[in-house]
């Protein structure tokens, strides 16, 4: 909870009412009205306050009123075309993604078939091959010797 003190409303509203409006920083004080409240107006400067974010305030104020506010869009001060732009892709094209991405996803769906088919090819061998070679006891050093021929594939997988 600790990394959420800044965006915590405060018990007490009219402190924070009085604080935003002595505001001078133009980035917050020029929003219209419809865009800001003074607890949004408070929330936003602690954060960037506490982290020391001060030189990307105008990014956090549009953030902050394209997640809380009514605004349409558009009308959201300092909006970028770019911004916009991204705005609407996200919204009318969700499937839209990098190939790269594709490709992840193919590789780590194919290791995840690798995984289970090693996985219960081991399980499997588990029944017979201790006893073939001689390492079937309940001896700690046997058991060991099991453990390792079975871990050894993700063992192996890890240090690559």
């Amino acid at each position: 909870m600790r990394g959420y003190d800044a965006l915590r409303v405060a018990d007490d509203v009219d402190d924070i009412s009085s604080r935003t409006t002595s505001q001078s920083d133009p980035s917050i004080n020029g929003l219209p009205q419809c865009a800001r409240t003074p607890i949004q107006d408070a929330v936003v400067d602690d954060f960037v306050k506490q982290h020391g974010l001060s030189g990307n305030i105008d990014l956090f104020v549009r953030a902050g009123i394209l997640l809380q506010a009514d605004c349409p869009v558009d009308q959201i001060p300092n909006i970028t075309d770019a911004e916009l732009q991204a705005l609407e892709l996200e919204t009318d094209r969700k499937w839209k993604q990098p190939k790269t991405l594709y490709f992840t996803i193919l590789v780590c769906s194919i290791g995840a078939i690798e995984q289970g088919w090693a996985q219960a090819s081991m399980n499997g061998a588990n029944l017979y091959f201790p006893e073939e070679f001689g390492i079937g006891s309940s001896d700690f050093k046997d058991t060991l010797l099991v453990g390792l021929i079975n871990s050894a594939i993700y063992l192996s997988t890890a240090l690559v």
